[in-house]
């Protein structure tokens, strides 16, 4: 609008010159006093014909601003302008797509969080292996397990003694995600055996538990891998069978011969320890040791070692350097 103006404003200020001219002309030289008139007529006309000619198109803008809008852009259309440097051309074409491809991160983001949430509010059963524990047990005739501790009667009683090697199982506290209580836990145990053969017990005897276990936040259990019969130490014997479901009485009596194998000797076994819900069709937690039965000359008692397997190697130098030693005092 500015340099528009700069034309008549050079205009009306020429015209007011010329008028003041003539006046100066006709009162210096009154004798040519008609000369000065018609220069001072001259410059007034020319000042009249600037201003009605700037009015004029001071007029039609306004009319055709009047009639014909400005269309400012929208705020969504300043953002992408400072964004990146895009052709108005081809705006239109990549702005929606940039955009989508935003919307659509955030929502994989939020429902990451949320599903993470969840999970932390509705937890979740955390069972680790806390190492192996050397049990005396003994067996139960009216309970239909081994229990821990041994027989305590002191009228005697027909319950034998146990010596067992087991797992200890913990269902750790955790804050995040909480630990939960779990029901229904059993043990797949799988024997390794010297043949290439591996042998598959479903459910594995819980000490004082049967084949099925639960566990409350904090609570630890005790799965048993081998046990020796104290009455009989010379034989080392692992569940082959489970605990039978029965009613109890006379009819309850268990005959663990019936439930259970007795391994060679002088061999390792590997181990595999797989904690399952079978109602819940979930796999908590896998733990790997090795088994080793050593026979002692003679009728003497076996040797049981359980070894996570992590430390197996260490534990297989330290045995080849025992036996180098005894051969040695021999």
């Amino acid at each position: 609008m500015a340099s528009s103006v700069k034309p008549y404003s050079i205009g009306g200020a020429v015209g007011i010159a010329v008028g003041l001219v003539g006046l100066g002309f006709q009162w210096k030289y009154p004798d040519q006093g008609w000369l000065g008139k018609w220069v001072a007529i001259g410059g007034l006309a020319l000042l009249v014909v600037t201003i009605i000619a700037y009015i004029s198109r001071w007029h039609t803008i306004r009319e055709y601003e009047r009639t014909h809008p400005l269309i400012t852009p929208s705020p969504g259309s300043q953002h992408l302008s400072q964004k990146a440097t895009i052709s108005p051309v081809f705006a239109p074409v990549i702005a929606p797509v940039f955009h989508q491809t935003q919307t659509q991160q955030q929502v994989q983001t939020q429902k990451t969080e949320q599903r993470k949430q969840k999970q932390q509010e509705v937890g979740r059963p955390n069972l680790i292996d806390r190492g192996v524990r050397v049990r005396r047990a003994h067996q139960d005739l009216w309970a239909q397990v081994l229990v821990e501790g041994p027989n305590d009667n002191r009228y005697g009683g027909f319950d034998p003694d146990w010596q067992v090697l087991a797992i200890e199982v913990c269902n750790e506290f955790r804050v995040s995600p909480k630990t939960a209580p779990v029901s229904n836990v059993t043990a797949e145990i799988i024997y390794s055996l010297p043949d290439g053969t591996n042998f598959k017990l479903n459910r594995g005897a819980w000490l004082g538990g049967a084949n099925r276990i639960g566990f409350n936040v904090n609570d630890y259990r005790h799965l048993i891998i081998i046990g020796s019969l104290m009455r009989t130490p010379s034989e080392a014997r692992i569940f082959v069978k489970e605990y039978p479901r029965v009613s109890g009485g006379m009819d309850s009596f268990i005959n663990l011969d019936a439930l259970m194998g007795t391994p060679p000797a002088d061999h390792d076994y590997p181990v595999e320890i797989r904690l399952i819900s079978e109602s819940e069709g979930k796999h908590y937690a896998t733990f790997n040791y090795m088994l080793s039965i050593g026979a002692d000359e003679g009728q003497g008692p076996v040797s049981l070692d359980l070894i996570k397997a992590s430390d197996w190697e260490a534990f297989k130098k330290d045995r080849a350097e025992g036996i180098k030693a005894q051969k040695g005092d021999v």
